[in-house]
């Protein structure tokens, strides 16, 4: 009968950690109204922290992903620097378009030389010029604009609802890797405990 218990305990052991860890898995959303039990009350983490965490967020991403240096690496990389570069290259070779190509008697100066010569001119000044341009303009920019009240705004107007189910979508099996890491630790603890039993000589009954 002995043995019988000390194969139950690391079992027991092992369910109670994974039935504590799923519900501390439900307990990050539910419930989502605070529920009184007598003294002691009940509140889903992120329900109950939702204000907090929002404005917490919002400062970390306002810090972190849209600061001065961080606008200006993104800016200045090399593939945004091509599409800016493209962008310019377009307005040019329009403005030519516009101001040359619909004058019938212009429309053979557009395709010249000369002019070819020019715009590449311009692009090659466009491309030389460029990282001081971002350089004026991210400064000022950067100082002057903060998305951290839109970013907190956008996440407290998130239904929790549909954030459980990103979370779940994202994260779902790192979560069910916490449930069975729950039964695995119960299980060893339950293991110990017979390990010590069996040490002192004691029945677990």
């Amino acid at each position: 009968m002995s043995y019988a218990i000390y194969l139950l305990i690391p079992l027991i052991s092992g369910l109670i950690g994974w039935g504590t860890n799923i519900l501390a898995v439900r307990m990050l959303y539910h419930p989502r109204e605070k529920l009184g039990i007598g003294p002691f009350s009940i509140h889903g983490v992120i329900p109950r922290r939702k204000a907090a965490l929002a404005k917490d967020i919002a400062e970390a991403v306002q810090e972190e992903f849209l600061a001065e240096d961080v606008i200006r690496e993104a800016l200045s990389s090399p593939e945004m620097a091509d599409s800016l570069v493209e962008v310019f290259e377009k307005q040019i070779d329009s403005f030519f378009l516009n101001t040359l190509g619909r004058n019938p008697l212009l429309a053979n100066v557009f395709e010249s030389d000369a002019v070819r010569s020019m715009k590449e001119k311009h692009k090659s000044l466009i491309r030389r010029e460029l990282p001081g341009i971002i350089e004026k303009v991210v400064t000022p920019v950067s100082a002057g604009i903060s998305f951290q009240k839109q970013i907190e705004q956008k996440i407290l107007n998130y239904d929790l609802d549909e954030l459980e189910k990103l979370t779940h979508q994202v994260m779902g099996r790192e979560l069910k890797e916490i449930e069975r890491l729950g039964a695995l630790i119960g299980f060893i603890i339950g293991l110990v405990q017979v390990l010590v039993f069996n040490f002192l000589s004691v029945t677990p009954i």
